[in-house]
């Protein structure tokens, strides 16, 4: 008995050292070194809480071909390539470490999501290759999702706001806080101008340009009207302008005026000059 409880206390300490000095490589350079074979496909079974560009989307599976233990790294902003040109570029957003044992095999749903919203999702036939780490802004976004566990949608959306240029008012949640600091970073990220609400609604803002060259110096009335004829806003009243080239930009609120239908009417030296219409969408 004695000699049994010997060989376990030596076992379990070998075991427990062995343990400690496993080393650990990149999956990229484990790669390279031949330790293993990598296998990366799309899922082939939708995880909870996933969807086929985001969530635990992909299936990577590794084949440690060593004698060896050692470990694994897949790091977050890691591009995985498809092999078929038509499929997305998909971006780890999830840092993850598997313990490869002597000439064993993992199989492992990862969090991923796409980078090109134009291309096919991934699929369980699909095949990808490990391409290079992202950078700048991508990466910052795969941090940022890693960060908060933001794998849902409204991640997705913040990548393709960054990777397609995607309008920053699509990164929608109800959760407000996560909302707020996704729109924020992609706003850094691409200048878009950051989204308004008013009582948890978008907020819709109609932009136009008049514009108009003067050969002599005219007088200049320039009014929005509802519906009703109802002056909502006057720019101009029988401004005195210059000779030369003039332009207005006229901005209207959803958040500042009702839905509905307005005109934007130029006089000079009080004859009708141009008229056009907005039509402002509902709040």
């Amino acid at each position: 008995m004695k000699h049994i409880y010997t060989l376990l206390f030596c076992f379990i300490s070998v075991t427990a050292c062995f343990s400690a000095d496993t080393a650990t490589y990149t999956l990229t350079d484990a790669i390279a070194k031949k330790m293993v074979k990598a296998e990366i496909k799309g899922a082939d079974v939708v995880q909870p809480n996933s969807g086929n560009t985001y969530g635990k989307c992909m299936l990577l599976k590794l084949i440690n071909n060593t004698n060896t233990v050692f470990t694994v790294k897949l790091e977050v902003g890691q591009q995985l390539v498809p092999a078929d040109s038509t499929v997305q570029t998909m971006i780890v957003t999830e840092n993850r470490s598997f313990l490869m044992k002597a000439r064993g095999q993992i199989k492992e749903y990862i969090n991923a999501m796409c980078m090109q919203m134009f291309d096919a999702p991934p699929t369980k036939d699909k095949s990808f290759s490990v391409g290079g780490l992202s950078t700048g802004y991508l990466m910052g976004i795969a941090q940022l999702i890693n960060e908060k566990k933001y794998f849902d949608t409204t991640g997705q959306y913040a990548v393709w706001g960054i990777s397609d240029n995607l309008d920053v008012s699509f990164v929608n949640s109800p959760d407000t806080a996560k909302r707020g600091l996704l729109q924020r970073y992609v706003c850094k990220a691409t200048g878009q101008p950051l989204p308004e609400y008013k009582d948890g609604k978008l907020v819709t803002k109609m932009s136009e340009t008049v514009e108009w060259g003067s050969s002599k110096v005219q007088k200049a009335t320039l009014t929005v009207y509802d519906k009703k004829g109802k002056v909502v806003r006057q720019v101009l009243k029988d401004e005195q302008m210059t000779i030369g080239y003039h332009s207005y930009v006229i901005v209207l609120s959803n958040a500042e005026l009702p839905a509905g239908e307005y005109k934007i009417v130029l006089y000079l030296d009080g004859k009708l000059e141009s008229t056009r219409k907005v039509v402002l969408p509902k709040l």
